[in-house]
C-alpha cells in the first residue's frame, strides 16, 4: 500500500518550503549587504588600495562587463575610485575589488564581474591590469 499525500498536504508543504527559501534568500541578502557595508568601510579606511579581505565570490553579479576600460591616470592609479566604462555606459565609482573573482563593488552597491577588457585598453593598460591581478 502506497501512501500519497493529498493535494492539501502538498500545498502546505510547498508553502512551507517557499517560506524557508524566502527566509534563506533574505538571510543571504542581509549577509551580502553587511559584507558590502563592511568592505565600503574598509575601503574608506584605505583609499586607493583594494581591500585584501574583500570577497565578492559569493555575491551574484548584476552583469558581466565585456569590452571594459578605465580612464588611466598618469600615475597608473588603482581601480578603486574609478568608473568602469563599457560600450553600453559606465558604472558608478568602484569602492571594492575582489581580484580572485574579478568582481567589483560600486558606490551604488552593485556587483559586476569583469570580463575581457577592450583590446586597445588591454594593449595600453598592461601595467594597470597587472596591478589589479590580471
Amino acid at each position: 500500500m502506497t501512501l500519497t499525500p493529498s493535494p492539501v498536504d502538498l500545498t502546505k508543504t510547498s508553502l512551507h518550503i517557499l517560506e524557508l527559501i524566502g527566509e534563506s534568500e533574505q538571510h543571504f541578502l542581509e549577509q551580502a549587504v553587511r559584507a558590502e557595508s563592511e568592505s565600503r568601510k574598509a575601503v574608506a579606511d584605505q583609499p586607493g588600495v583594494p581591500h585584501a579581505q574583500l570577497s565578492l565570490a559569493s555575491v551574484a553579479p548584476k552583469s558581466l562587463l565585456r569590452g571594459w576600460w578605465v580612464e588611466l591616470q598618469e600615475d597608473g592609479g588603482p581601480i578603486i575610485g574609478t568608473a568602469i566604462l563599457t560600450p553600453h555606459g559606465k558604472t558608478s565609482e568602484v569602492i571594492g575589488y575582489d581580484p580572485r573573482s574579478r568582481r567589483i563593488l560600486t558606490k551604488s552597491l552593485s556587483v559586476y564581474e569583469l570580463g575581457l577588457p577592450q583590446t586597445t585598453f588591454a594593449a595600453h593598460g598592461r601595467q594597470f591590469l597587472r596591478q589589479i591581478g590580471w
